[in-house]
């Protein structure tokens, strides 16, 4: 285990890590300097965006590029095996699990334009890019196991298992997001009144009990606190800042985007750092909600389930960062970390990321068109 434990680590030096630099006693990240997790301080950061966005030009579409990056740990008959955040025996324990080979890298690419602040979904398509070993020593252990050209999930998905080859363009219609979504216009450029919108939207989402939202609320704060070891109060602005990052992304009034900001600007506990490079190697500046040794805490992701709408991550030993582009505003990319050893993987891997282009634009690029749904 000593072996995969040294290939796991190799992974998060074979592609960038936003992590690098953020937990303590790590070196400065690419381009960072030290001391960049106080200057500037992140409330004047986040309040300088809102500036920036504020001002931002708008047209006819909203439209969106996305590249998503999976590590996936291969085991025995090329079977993939538990992320660290996937609960379970998976992110309890330092050493690699029983089995372990070598790490993968899946890819995916999704492109999209937005008509009428997300109404109608004019032009889009997905496509999985393939998979990868995710470093040089992941490489030389592939080959070593025959250089496979698939990969198993451990139970039967409704989906393809994993290949290195790249998959088809698959071309959406319709609309681009369920309509209980809080779209557009209907926000409140205010950003008290934004605030006070994204902590109560939970009880307006079909899978919430009607009638019972302040114990739901308790419910999934009570899950959360267990998965996690967060407070309340720690959840409560994870769900802020889940939210606020979602508004970041939508077609949004340029004044609506400023108040996203200046939520975030008034919530505790978020640092920043300068000069990070994301992966695809673009430099910005990452922000992220800190513990008290200012490493990440566990991020939020929108519910799987039928009990809550959203889901924290099941490990303690990853964390949530964000890079944003301090030009523009707009996000730049989304990464999950590990913020200690954990499954063999050395503090700081990338486990997943989602990278991003955002812009308006008043004709579409070149692709299908879509027809309104009806």
């Amino acid at each position: 285990l000593a072996a995969a434990g040294t290939g796991l680590a190799a992974a998060a030096a074979a592609v960038a890590v936003v992590a690098t630099g953020v937990g303590p006693g790590t070196a400065p990240g690419p381009g960072a300097r030290p001391g960049a997790l106080a200057e500037p301080p992140a409330r004047a950061f986040l309040l300088a965006m809102a500036a920036t966005v504020g001002h931002e030009h708008t047209g006819r579409y909203w439209c969106e590029g996305e590249t998503d990056g999976d590590l996936d740990p291969v085991g025995r008959g090329d079977v993939l095996l538990p992320t660290p955040d996937s609960g379970g025996r998976a992110g309890t324990a330092a050493t690699a699990p029983a089995g372990y080979k070598y790490s993968i890298m899946v890819t995916y690419r999704s492109e999209g334009c937005l008509a009428d602040r997300g109404a109608l979904q004019e032009y889009y398509f997905s496509q999985r890019l393939g998979a990868s070993p995710a470093s040089a020593a992941d490489t030389a252990a592939w080959r070593r196991d025959g250089s496979p050209a698939r990969w198993l999930f451990p139970t039967k998905m409704p989906y393809q298992d994993i290949t290195a080859a790249r998959g088809p363009r698959n071309h959406g219609t319709g609309r681009a997001l369920p309509t209980h979504e809080p779209w557009g216009n209907s926000l409140p450029a205010s950003p008290a009144r934004l605030r006070a919108v994204l902590l109560t939207y939970a009880h307006r989402l079909p899978h919430s009990p009607r009638g019972h939202f302040d114990q739901f609320l308790r419910h999934i704060t009570a899950e959360a606190e267990q998965a996690t070891g967060l407070t309340p109060g720690q959840i409560q602005t994870e769900q802020l800042v889940y939210w606020t990052e979602w508004v970041m992304e939508a077609p949004v009034s340029p004044a609506v985007r400023a108040a996203a900001y200046r939520v975030l600007a008034g919530l505790p506990g978020i640092r920043i750092k300068a000069g990070v490079k994301a992966p695809g190697g673009r430099t910005g500046t990452a922000f992220w909600l800190a513990g008290a040794d200012g490493t990440p805490l566990p991020g939020i992701t929108a519910g799987q389930g039928a009990n809550s709408p959203f889901r924290f991550s099941d490990s303690r030993a990853v964390g949530s960062v964000d890079v944003v582009d301090p030009a523009t505003g707009y996000l730049l990319a989304r990464e999950t970390v590990t913020t200690r050893q954990v499954d063999g993987y050395a503090r700081g891997t990338l486990l997943d990321y989602s990278t991003y282009s955002f812009g308006w634009a008043d004709s579409l690029p070149r692709g299908p068109r879509m027809r309104a749904p009806k």
